[in-house]
């Protein structure tokens, strides 16, 4: 971290410092001088985006051993790291948490330096936020329209072919979006003030290309929540005929239901998270298009908060949606050859003959049965059935 001993406690020069200033002249400043203080939250700001990056690193690093277990010990198996559209859009958040985490990490960049001013580092950094930003918050929105139609009408798009395509089409938007700004502008990406993003002469790309959609997103997810929570305490139902018709139940009218709805309801806690993550930086946005001062404290702790994004997605992942991409244990039983023979038995017995006994499941109680000890008639019967064989190969 540079030492602070420019203008006003800044590393800047005495025309560094006045070019930073907001003017009617110079409403949108290509540089910004950080303080002290500015500059630890900066420092922060990088570090969460670091956290986040280390997580959905992590966590990748267990997916791609998760495939290459299958490969090994399944070549032939039915399975896939794509088994259905859930799958492939959560794969798709993980990735664009990525690229937002790489974005937040640039301010190591500004921290060291002690300003942030437009150039090369500035554009890419606007850039890839841009892609990571604004590609979270669709597949977040994405992810909350596909929970709450399959979870409270028990319907939903269960091709994975549109799923790719939605996806498609969503990566198409954003690069090209951020692409033709980045190209025909000029200063399109600039300090803001405290990392580089689309500058405020450019309000409408601003709107169009992130706020709409992260507000979208904000709005949507507490929309549908609020009638999931309804629907998973009883006080709310849809009849099975008509998906348009809804019942309000009184407190003695309740329907009683069991865990499974809880358990439906935790696909919604990704909208709910980002509506936590996402509300803070909101307010300090809507704050400033209204002219109103905000404190950099206030900004920097809604943009940390924000940064930890990733993070929190890759808890939840783990924690509420563990059989996605591979992520729970492998059911050996439908894979192998035999019912009862895992793979630490195939490798201490491999001449050993596999077992068909019947399972836990089928014989009616907690596991294997073994077979009980043949009694005196049995071994009679075995006897005489052997000795008849004798006899007829003799002959």
């Amino acid at each position: 971290m540079s030492a602070f001993t420019g203008v006003n406690g800044t590393v800047c020069t005495a025309g560094e410092f006045a070019a930073s200033l907001k003017t009617s002249e110079n409403p949108n400043p290509t540089i910004t001088c950080l303080t002290h203080g500015q500059s630890i939250g900066v420092a922060l700001t990088a570090e969460s985006g670091f956290v986040s990056l280390f997580a959905v690193l992590c966590l990748f690093v267990l997916i791609a051993r998760k495939v290459y277990f299958y490969q090994k010990h399944f070549p032939r198996g039915d399975w896939r790291l794509f088994q259905g559209p859930t799958d492939i859009y959560m794969f798709c958040l993980l990735i664009f948490d990525f690229i937002q985490a790489i974005g937040f990490t640039f301010d190591t960049q500004w921290a060291h330096e002690g300003k942030v001013f437009t150039g090369s580092v500035c554009t890419a950094q606007g850039v890839i936020r841009q892609l990571g930003e604004t590609g979270v918050a669709l597949t977040t929105l994405v992810i909350t329209v596909q929970s709450f139609i399959t979870v409270f009408w028990r319907v939903g798009i269960q091709s994975r072919r549109i799923a790719l395509g939605v996806m498609g089409a969503i990566w198409l938007f954003l690069i090209l979006w951020a692409a033709i700004g980045a190209s025909i502008h000029k200063n399109y990406e600039i300090p803001t003030p405290y990392w580089c993003w689309i500058g405020g002469e450019y309000l409408g790309e601003r709107i169009a290309g992130e706020y709409f959609w992260l507000w979208l997103t904000l709005f949507a997810s507490i929309v549908m929540y609020v009638p999931l929570a309804m629907w998973s305490q009883g006080w709310l139902s849809v009849d099975k005929a008509r998906w348009w018709k809804f019942r309000v139940h009184r407190r003695g009218e309740r329907e009683v239901f069991d865990g499974h709805k809880w358990r439906a309801i935790a696909m919604l806690a990704y909208p709910v998270a980002y509506c936590i993550l996402i509300l803070p930086l909101s307010v300090a946005r809507w704050m400033l298009f209204d002219g109103l001062p905000v404190q950099s404290v206030g900004t920097f702790i809604s943009i940390v908060l924000f940064g930890f994004s990733g993070a929190v997605n890759v808890l939840l992942l783990l924690y509420t949606r563990p059989s996605l991409l591979l992520l729970g244990r492998p059911s050996l039983e439908s894979e192998l050859p035999s019912l009862n023979t895992s793979i630490r038995d195939l490798r201490e017995e491999p001449m050993a003959k596999v077992r068909t006994e019947p399972t836990a499941a089928e014989l009616g109680d907690a596991g294997w049965r073994p077979p009980s000890e043949p009694n005196d008639a049995e071994l009679r019967a075995s006897d005489t059935r052997h000795h008849s064989e004798w006899l007829t190969e003799d002959s």
